[in-house]
């Protein structure tokens, strides 16, 4: 009894110290993981060629960005994420990323 008691507040601690990204990562197939790692990997090379905090006053620029992960993998792992498109204006895009920078919902 005291074994399966340990183990049980071993699990509950596991859970907490497991972010919530690592948790929607594990539920992506073998398909979507290696897409997300492939993304990740090329997300990180493009964002070396910027300084910090340079990459979003390069997107406003440019109206091009990194690496895009495939959508329905993003709304795996995002699920209330800001998405900025390349269909959104400057206002738009200026008040989405507003809202991310606050943690508010669309």
């Amino acid at each position: 009894m005291r074994h399966g008691k340990l183990l049980s507040r071993l699990d509950a601690l596991e859970s907490k110290l497991i972010s919530p990204l690592q948790r929607r990562l594990e539920t992506l197939t073998p398909a979507d993981r290696a897409a997300y790692e492939t993304w990740k990997r090329e997300r990180i090379a493009w964002s070396r060629q910027f300084a910090p905090g340079e990459q979003f006053a390069a997107y406003l620029r440019t109206g091009r960005g990194g690496p895009q992960l495939a959508r329905h993998v993003e709304r795996q792992l995002f699920p209330g994420a800001q998405i900025i498109t390349s269909n959104d204006n400057i206002a738009d895009a200026a008040e989405k990323y507003r809202r991310a920078l606050e943690g508010v919902e669309r």
